[in-house]
């Protein structure tokens, strides 16, 4: 599988993730982002952060471990700008604002808001355009918690459409992926290296939010 290459220079790559595709190598041997780029290029990789196998978007490697170290602290420092576009269910309430909701993982996996024992966790949202029963939102997180979109937007009532980990499986099910996307990346490093990614839309979430937008969900 070609990945669709955003940046390639002396110190990362970085590709528009398709849906459907692991980032790293899952325990069943399957085709995934890490070892595709690394074929593509000829060389290997440093993995940085991840996105959820049905999410799309921006996803950056390290070409070195010297380099490697340099991004996954900005990361942990969070110095890193990261945007996602999201079709939701329903209309969040109100249309934009601030998610400031603990976040737990459980032994599960599953995340869920925890007053208790959750961690800090902010997300920033803007609704775009209502289509249909759903809203196409732009969410900003500040923090970089596992799930945090999916489990926040849950928490208000506007689970992501396609989302069978989190929502009604009724509603969430009659979607053909997981309708998120990491829309743009950005980060600088403290010797004057900056990098600003934007990944567009892929066509299986476009053809989703148009269909929406046309009332083809209920």
């Amino acid at each position: 599988m070609k990945m669709d290459i955003l940046l390639n220079d002396a110190r990362a790559a970085a590709v528009n993730k398709p849906s459907g595709i692991a980032s790293i190598p899952e325990r069943v041997p399957q085709p995934c982002v890490l070892r595709e780029l690394e074929a593509q290029l000829g060389m290997k990789l440093y993995v940085i952060h991840r996105l959820d196998k049905g999410a799309s978007g921006v996803i950056l490697f390290a070409k070195d471990p010297q380099y490697h170290r340099q991004f996954c602290l900005a990361f942990e420092r969070r110095q890193v700008t990261k945007i996602y576009t999201a079709l939701v269910i329903g209309v969040p309430q109100p249309r934009g604002g601030v998610i400031n909701r603990p976040l737990h993982i459980f032994g599960s996996g599953r995340v869920a808001v925890n007053e208790e024992k959750g961690k800090p966790s902010e997300t920033r949202y803007e609704t775009l355009r209502v289509c249909g029963n759903c809203a196409l939102v732009q969410a900003r997180i500040m923090t970089g918690r596992k799930h945090q979109i999916r489990a926040h937007f849950y928490s208000i009532g506007n689970p992501l459409a396609g989302d069978e980990k989190y929502g009604e499986k009724s509603k969430t099910e009659q979607f053909p992926r997981l309708m998120l996307h990491s829309t743009r990346l950005a980060l600088s490093l403290p010797d004057g290296y900056a990098i600003d990614i934007t990944a567009p839309l892929k066509e299986d979430f476009s053809n989703v939010v148009e269909a929406a937008a046309q009332g083809h969900y209920g």
